[in-house]
């Protein structure tokens, strides 16, 4: 593979378009009571 080609690649690669459709609001996470600390991977996400 030469230059040009790696090079198309890697331009083709990172596009200044995102996947994001539109803006959103990102709320404030609530920490957990028991302990506010710890990841709980039992406890449903919010987003």
């Amino acid at each position: 593979v030469n230059g040009n080609e790696a090079e198309a690649r890697r331009l083709a690669r990172f596009e200044p378009r995102g996947h994001t459709p539109s803006a959103y609001v990102l709320r404030d996470e609530q920490a957990a009571e028991d302990f506010p600390m710890t990841l709980d991977l039992r406890r449903p996400a919010r987003l």
